[in-house]
Formats: C-alpha cells, structure tokens, sequence
C-alpha cells in the first residue's frame, strides 16, 4: 500500500471573506497573484477546472473536477497534473481544498493538498502554497475590495 501525504498551510489576510472569496475564484485575480495562472472553471459541482501554468521554466496544466463549491468558504476539486506534451506527472494526482474563515480582523485563507505520494513532494507543495498564499495577500491589500 503506498502512503499519501497531506499539506495545509494558510495565512490571515486582512481583507473581508467575500474579497478572498473573489480572488480564489476568478481567472482574471487568480491570474495577478498565482504565477500567471490561466484557469477554466465550470463554477459548478461535477464540472471541470483547469490551470495552465510555468513553474521551473515548464508549463503545466491542472485539469480536474470540482468536489465542492460552497460560496464564500469552501471550494475543492481534484486534480492531474499533465507537461505540456499531455503527458500526466508522476504524483500529480491531488485532492486541492481552498477555504475561507472569517476572522475579527478579516479571513484566514487555507490551502489543503492531499494524495502527495512522498514527504518531499508534499513539502515542495506546501513552500509553492506558502508563496502564493503571501502572493494572494499582497494582491488583496494593494486592491480596492
């Protein structure tokens, strides 16, 4: 039986939910702070989503379905992660979670990864989530809600 490994990390934001909300699930805002991501979703539980996206001088796509949709706290998908030449990545099957807390002095964004196949990769995946999450709050601070 192989292991999976998990990953959560989160960061507090002081902006309202609704404003985090916004930023987890647009394509124009997730496209300012997630390293140029283009993302397809169908917004609806069951339907497809998709990143494309360059890390490391390569460029990914995420293609998945989405698990979970309950505005504005909780959206969860899985996941496959394919190069560019459509060929899937090893250990690039994941279960991907993002929620939104409420906070007195704005929200707490986390960010949940599972089925990681190794304690490397999830470590990898949790430094990943702790840039964009610093990406996402210096996005939201510096926007208008």
């Amino acid at each position: 039986m192989q292991s999976v490994f998990e990953i959560e990390t989160s960061r507090s934001i002081p902006v309202s939910p609704e404003a985090a909300w916004r930023a987890l699930v647009d394509p124009e805002q997730i496209r300012q702070y997630m390293f140029g991501a283009q993302v397809e979703s169908s917004g609806v539980v069951g339907g497809p989503i998709s990143y494309r996206y360059e890390w490391e001088g390569k460029v990914f796509f995420d293609r998945g379905t989405i698990t979970t949709l309950d505005p504005p706290r909780m959206l969860a998908m899985t996941v496959a992660r394919e190069s560019d030449s459509g060929e899937p990545v090893p250990g690039g099957r994941n279960t991907l979670a993002f929620e939104v807390r409420p906070t007195p002095d704005g929200c707490r964004v986390l960010v949940r990864q599972g089925n990681n196949p190794n304690q490397e990769l999830a470590d990898r995946s949790k430094q990943n989530w702790d840039i964009v999450l610093g990406q996402l709050e210096r996005f939201l601070t510096s926007t208008p809600e």
